[in-house]
């Protein structure tokens, strides 16, 4: 079957995935999850570097969540359920990652200048603030 006739993405009842093919997106969704988890964890350890943090933080539940929703694509076909291992599914999961990733994205390009700006004025402004006696 070919991957760009109709009948492929949209059969209810569809043949398994290949083993490779199984295997690749399992490493993929997987990677995913790891990513989702060391983006939270840079976003707890690096808390002084603010900008970084906010980033790694914005970033780390679409990876995880994505990860386990495509592992969860990857149960339905493997337990061979008809209308939930269509193909299609894979379709919507990719649309759903790229518009989450791209609102996040979004977000990050508009938010970030300001605050980094607001944190340079705050470093400029603190040497000329007393400083606490110890």
């Amino acid at each position: 079957m070919s991957l760009l006739s109709i009948s492929f993405w949209f059969n209810l009842s569809p043949d398994p995935l290949l083993p490779r093919s199984f295997s690749f997106l399992e490493l993929v969704f997987f990677a995913m999850i790891f990513l989702g988890v060391a983006a939270k964890i840079v976003s707890v350890v690096k808390k002084s570097d603010y900008l970084f943090a906010v980033g790694a933080k914005k970033i780390a539940p679409p990876f995880f969540v994505m990860g386990f929703l495509g592992l969860l694509l990857l149960l339905l076909d493997f337990e061979r359920i008809s209308f939930f291992s269509a193909r299609f599914w894979y379709v919507v999961w990719v649309l759903g990652a790229l518009v989450w990733m791209i609102f996040i994205i979004k977000s990050l390009a508009r938010d970030l200048p300001a605050r980094k700006r607001s944190i340079e004025e705050q470093k400029r402004l603190a040497r000329w603030f007393p400083k606490k006696k110890s």
